[in-house]
């Protein structure tokens, strides 16, 4: 049995952080650097910066506390590197914590402010309920728990293999990449007959590819007994269970019961198959598969 390249464990970082709520009455904002910022308390109680626009923000959402994040650095290299968030304040209103997020949003629409985020509370040791964890000896070594501490993945982010994968593994289905152009139905669901058309509708050259494609044609008997080698279609199916091993790896879905926990928790998966098990490959898949 010979394979065309060796499988890789993908740690996928991301931005997408979840957190157990917010601290009240504050919020994090991150104004532009090259503004100067000097915090005042007004007469009425509420901060004053001495920009108009950012104190008419002041006022309207009742900010009777402000202070910056980082002290300001005397030494010039310390300076130049803190520069992008010398202006990261934490702000104080005295309207009801669950408008935080509202509040947020008016502040990003000023031209002065670069983010606007409510202040989160983090979960601690976020550990999955998943039965397999413990034979997962690579999740301590890459220190996964720690990282699950700040993120546990997003399906914004789309990761794809070139062995196929079991797509309808339960610990897989639930991650799978649904393509946009082909979900007639916007339901999300894979492989979901009701958009099987037969009809190339986003435009690709491939039809029905909903979850990916399988772009092995042509082997007759290159391919083992049972294998799929003959035509191109868009069911990318793993036929030796690795593609699904290294796919569970990266991005079985996490804290749901079953099985193990993905580096990724929530992720898309693309299910590509230009890998087979015969003694042969071929480097035109890999390429149209590119």
């Amino acid at each position: 049995m010979k394979r065309m390249l060796p499988a890789a464990i993908v740690l996928v970082m991301t931005t997408q952080i979840f957190a157990s709520g917010w601290l009240p009455d504050r919020f994090l904002v991150l104004f532009k650097p090259e503004i100067e910022l000097n915090f005042q308390k007004g007469d009425d109680g509420f901060v004053r910066t001495g920009i108009p626009e950012i104190d008419s923000l002041m006022v309207e959402f009742k900010i009777f506390k402000a202070k910056k994040l980082f002290p300001k650095a005397t030494n010039p290299i310390y300076a130049q590197k803190r520069y992008p968030v010398r202006n990261q304040s934490i702000l104080y209103t005295k309207l009801d914590s669950s408008l935080i997020p509202d509040i947020c949003k008016r502040f990003e629409q000023s031209r002065f402010v670069i983010l606007a985020d409510p202040d989160h509370v983090y979960e601690v040791c976020a550990i999955p309920n998943d039965p397999r964890l413990d034979r997962q000896w690579y999740i301590d070594t890459i220190d996964a728990k720690g990282a699950w501490d700040f993120t546990r993945g997003s399906r914004n982010v789309i990761v794809t293999n070139i062995e196929g994968v079991q797509w309808y593994h339960p610990d897989i289905y639930d991650n799978l990449w649904v393509n946009p152009g082909e979900d007639l139905d916007h339901d999300g669901v894979p492989m979901d007959p009701d958009d099987m058309n037969g009809i190339d509708d986003d435009g690709n050259g491939y039809i029905d590819d909903l979850i990916g494609w399988d772009f092995i044609e042509g082997l007759g008997g290159m391919v083992v007994p049972g294998e799929d080698g003959e035509d191109q279609d868009n069911n990318p199916d793993d036929f030796d269970g690795h593609g699904t091993h290294t796919m569970g790896v990266i991005g079985a879905v996490g804290n749901n019961h079953v099985g193990i926990a993905g580096i990724n928790w929530r992720i898309s998966l693309m299910i590509l198959r230009s890998d087979y098990l015969g003694p042969l490959g071929g480097r035109h898949e890999m390429a149209a598969e590119i």
